[in-house]
């Protein structure tokens, strides 16, 4: 569950980063690449926290 947790953190520090980069105004394509790595990141997560519970 350590390694969940872990994951499930780095998807969220990557998802703050998103905000940080709209917020200072950068290029839209940066913006969206960063925010589908967050995205794939927490699905991997949570599928990771789920099958290491079951």
């Amino acid at each position: 569950m350590a390694e969940a947790k872990d994951l499930l953190e780095a998807a969220s520090l990557m998802i703050q980063k998103v905000a940080w980069l709209q917020d200072s105004g950068e290029h839209s394509k940066m913006v969206g690449d960063c925010a589908n790595m967050g995205k794939m990141a927490g699905t991997y997560a949570a599928f990771k926290a789920a099958d290491t519970a079951l």
